[in-house]
């Protein structure tokens, strides 16, 4: 590239568009929707188209200049989150303008191009290779910055903020060198990414119950006695912090009783083996509505659910005895 004493002004505005950068955090698991791996960072998804660049035949990419955030806060509420992030570089696409890259001695910026995407990265540099074309062209069609978000150090930032969707906004200016008629030119262009993370630091993928749910009974006549128990195993998956709670049914108009041929009740007993509070319902009447399991940064909770009766057997007829209640399960937060 030629290069002579001499400026030209260039009168620009912001672009409007913003990238964005969305992700979902899962308990420990963090996933990117909208953005993609590049070398050691990640970029948007999308490009973002150019407008009103002047056309040239020969141009330098370059990087960011200008102050760069270190962190970009987000916010959900109240609650607010600060996530390190480091602007690396940027990414040009030039379209199909058959650019043929040549080196330009000076250049600092770590870069490489492979049609049809340039890269540069650093601050306040411009790569050591120009991009030329045989005629006048827009230098590139679309940008899109590369930024090093470690998922790290994004989960370590959300570690014990509350559930909710956190979004925030960072914006950065870079620069590029081009020639018109022989004078080499810079111009900046700015322009911002939103970031959103949609943060549950709790869920429960699934449940599982093993137990047959039969209740044998057994019998002492002399003391006028019959009682029986059933047990069930539960394991409930996803990602917990704090654990599980366990609850019964709000709704229940009803004691908890096994109904028999004549719908003779026997009430029963429900208990929550390895909770915090093991008895919810004895001899059929509720002594706790919930209680919790406990279980810390973990994908796996087990416990035991336990039912039970024991009464008197003059007072019971003979025949099946039946019932059914609800437990519902969620993340202790």
């Amino acid at each position: 590239m030629k290069k002579c004493v001499g400026s030209i002004l260039w009168l620009f505005s912001p672009f409007v568009f913003a990238f964005s950068l969305e992700a979902d955090i899962y308990g420990g698991n963090l996933q990117w929707r909208t953005a993609l791996e590049s070398g050691n960072g990640l970029v948007p998804s999308f490009w973002q188209p150019t407008s009103n660049l002047a056309p040239t035949t020969s141009w330098t990419p370059g990087a960011f200049v200008g102050a760069l955030p270190s962190y970009v806060t987000v916010s959900s509420g109240s609650s607010s989150v600060d996530v390190p992030v480091d602007f690396v570089g940027v990414e040009y696409h030039v379209g199909g303008a058959g650019s043929i890259a040549a080196p330009s001695p000076g250049g600092a910026c770590e870069g490489n191009y492979s049609s049809p995407v340039a890269i540069a990265k650093g601050r306040a540099c411009f790569t050591s290779y120009q991009l030329n074309t045989e005629r006048s062209v827009t230098p590139f069609a679309f940008f899109r910055p590369i930024i090093d978000v470690a998922n790290s150090n994004v989960l370590k930032a959300f570690d014990g903020k509350p559930e909710g969707v956190y979004r925030g906004t960072a914006s950065f200016t870079f620069s590029y060198l081009f020639d018109v008629g022989g004078v080499t030119s810079k111009r900046d262009l700015t322009s911002s990414v939103s970031f959103v993370f949609n943060y549950v630091p709790s869920f429960i993928s699934s449940v599982s119950i093993d137990g047959l749910g039969i209740i044998e009974a057994n019998y002492d006549f002399h003391a006028d006695r019959v009682w029986g128990a059933t047990e069930y195993d539960v394991k409930a998956k996803g990602w917990f912090t704090e654990g599980v709670r366990v609850s019964l049914n709000h709704a229940r108009d009803r004691n908890y009783e096994l109904l028999g041929p004549s719908r003779v009740p026997l009430p029963y007993s429900i208990y929550c083996v390895g909770c915090v509070d093991n008895e919810l319902v004895k001899d059929g009447r509720v002594s706790k509505y919930s209680t919790v399991v406990r279980g810390s940064d973990t994908d796996l909770v087990s416990f035991k659910v336990h039912a039970s009766y024991d009464t008197t057997h003059s007072e019971l007829e003979i025949g099946e005895y039946s019932d059914y209640f609800v437990l519902i399960f969620e993340p202790e937060l």
